[in-house]
């Protein structure tokens, strides 16, 4: 399966805007200037259940003090991704960043690219079981070559191992489209700890796993 270059810059998750819990006020993302949350990822060629490659790389997402456009204020996020070596990637550098806007309220959580574009949602709330909603790619780890629009459901609370933890009330998300499909849960004050993404044919597919690493 072939990579293209600019499915390797970065793209402003997903899934780290904050969803509250009416009762409790409990956030499934804490907002938090200057905070930074740090993900691994690995890269798996399949075909027809044999691992073909393998790449490793890190993505850091850095949460800035809020800003006001328009009469909205909106939190700016730096996201840069670095592959310690970038021969498998096909790629000119080994470290790519960005910046986007993201977007909260009481109705969704929403992305902006740049400020004064589309607005893009990625969470519809408050999140119910069985709700689903249009979800833009610009919401993945990776940007792929045109701009994709799947169809997200939520799948209610389930429980996930990330390396050696595991989260046993995390919210369960699942997405899809043409021959892409994935999941990310989120975890009440951590965030998204985990996102797999696949892309391509049912037997023969590509492998995008980023999971959450606790600071030290």
């Amino acid at each position: 399966m072939k990579y293209k270059e600019s499915r390797y810059l970065i793209l402003c998750l997903l899934f780290f805007f904050c969803t509250k819990n009416p009762k409790t006020g409990t956030s499934y993302f804490p907002l938090i200037p200057g905070k930074e949350w740090v993900y691994t990822l690995t890269v798996l060629d399949w075909e027809e259940g044999e691992v073909d490659t393998v790449e490793t790389g890190q993505l850091i997402l850095s949460l800035g003090e809020k800003v006001s456009f328009e009469g909205k204020e909106l939190y700016p996020v730096t996201a840069m991704m670095i592959f310690p070596t970038a021969k498998r990637m096909r790629v000119l550098s080994d470290t790519f960043s960005a910046t986007f806007y993201w977007e909260e309220n009481e109705g969704f959580i929403g992305q902006y690219r740049t400020l004064g574009a589309q607005l893009d949602t990625f969470l519809l709330l408050p999140l119910e079981k069985d709700k689903e909603w249009r979800f833009s790619s610009l919401w993945t780890f990776l940007i792929r070559d045109d701009p994709h629009y799947y169809i997200a459901r939520s799948e209610g609370k389930d429980t996930v191992r990330v390396g050696q933890e595991k989260f046993s009330d995390a919210q369960k998300i699942r997405y899809w489209g043409e021959e892409i499909e994935g999941t990310f849960y989120l975890v009440k004050e951590y965030g998204v700890v985990k996102w797999d993404d696949r892309e391509g044919e049912e037997g023969s597919f590509t492998e995008y796993i980023f999971e959450w690493q606790r600071e030290e």
